[in-house]
């Protein structure tokens, strides 16, 4: 297969929707699990001080912030290329589609018909 420019500029804006849908998700994650912290500690507040189940609290605890730990080390690796795309796509996409415009345009003055794939050899 002959990769051509939009081929590439579609790779890009699938990339760009897939990270933004997971880079979401992983933040109303983290959202959920700073309120699962939230829950358990009003618990451990509310809870008399000689409670027998005070170590399930803890185990409870520890287990939401590794899980926590884990889902925001992952943002914090997705956040620069997320913010990279975020703050580009739309000058990237503005770009590609006024030159692809411009082609559209001296090809047809040109009468140049032959596409890319053929000069490449398919």
């Amino acid at each position: 297969m002959i990769v051509t420019a939009e081929n590439y500029y579609e790779q890009l804006k699938d990339f760009y929707e897939d990270i933004t849908v997971k880079f979401k998700a992983l933040n109303a994650m983290q959202s959920r699990l700073d309120k699962e912290v939230s829950a358990t500690y009003h618990e451990i507040e509310k809870a008399p001080l000689d409670r027998a189940d005070s170590y399930d609290f803890i185990v409870r605890l520890k287990d939401t912030l590794q899980k926590r730990r884990a889902v925001k080390d992952e943002l914090v690796k997705l956040q620069p290329m997320y913010d990279l795309l975020r703050h580009n796509f739309g000058q990237l996409t503005d770009e590609y589609l006024r030159r692809c415009q411009k082609s559209s345009e001296v090809r047809s003055a040109m009468n140049s018909t032959l596409p890319i794939e053929e000069v490449l050899g398919r």
